[in-house]
């Protein structure tokens, strides 16, 4: 009886220590990368005004060929397809 009683608790400690541990440290790592990951990122991002001071300095003439030619709106399709082609190409089945 001693002996099942051991096989079992050899049993479920060797399932704990294979799924659940590896799983939480697992887990746990990829948390701290997500919050410590972004504000590095933001960081290094360039501020609201420097990009308001980049567009102000467009002149006129040049925001009109490119308000004919739909540059706002073709930048705001090509750069999401862009992010969309890169996170497409990492995944193993797919990219």
């Amino acid at each position: 009886m001693f002996a099942i009683l051991i096989s079992a608790l050899n049993t479920m400690l060797g399932f704990l220590l294979r799924r659940v541990v590896f799983k939480f440290v697992l887990f746990g790592a990829l948390f701290v990368l997500c919050t410590a990951i972004p504000p590095l990122i933001t960081a290094h991002l360039p501020d609201v005004n420097a990009v308001h001071r980049l567009l102000i300095s467009i002149p006129d003439g040049i925001w009109y060929f490119l308000n004919i030619f739909e540059f706002p709106r073709g930048l705001s399709v090509v750069i999401p397809a862009y992010f969309v082609r890169f996170f497409i190409r990492r995944i193993p089945f797919f990219g």
